[in-house]
């Protein structure tokens, strides 16, 4: 979306994707089984939490969902000061460039960019030749882990073809 010029074009496609479960698309359905749906409600238990949330929002110094959320609702109002700070730098592009117009969610990314761009001279493209998956895993993830012994696993097979380790 960064790239797409065509604003009414991004507002499509965005509104297409934030909405596509929600109408029905049988393509991306996850599978929905009897015994899916039983391991999901059992996993939390088996690790020791009453409820999935308890597995997913968890804080090393509190092993449990009431100071997973305290951490939560401490970021926050961070999060949000930082969001609006961004937002006003991404409308005065738009404002700069023009043609104004009220910031969107289909023009955050595009707008984004071109904010990193200006202030930090930064371009993400030219940095995804380092951060490619494969040397990520091999350069960044393991040579931090040294005395990993992690490697790849012969139940994989399904993502050999995308990520060939």
């Amino acid at each position: 979306m960064t790239s797409l010029e065509n604003r009414a074009l991004r507002e499509k496609l965005f509104n297409h994707s934030w909405t596509r479960t929600e109408k029905g698309d049988t393509t991306i359905r996850a599978p929905s089984s009897p015994s899916l749906r039983s391991c999901a409600r059992k996993r939390p238990n088996w690790l020791g939490y009453p409820q999935l949330r308890g597995l997913c929002v968890v804080r090393p110094d509190g092993p449990d969902t009431a100071s997973g959320e305290t951490f939560i609702r401490q970021l926050v109002p961070a999060t949000r000061a930082k969001a609006v700070e961004e937002a006003r730098l991404i409308q005065a592009v738009i404002d700069k460039e023009g043609k104004p117009f009220g910031l969107k969610p289909w023009d955050w990314q595009r707008y984004a960019e071109k904010v990193r761009k200006e202030r930090y001279d930064l371009d993400q493209d030219a940095l995804k030749p380092y951060f490619e998956l494969n040397k990520v895993l091999k350069d960044g993830v393991f040579y931090a882990a040294p005395g990993s012994t992690a490697s790849p696993s012969s139940r994989a097979r399904t993502f050999q073809s995308i990520i060939p380790m």
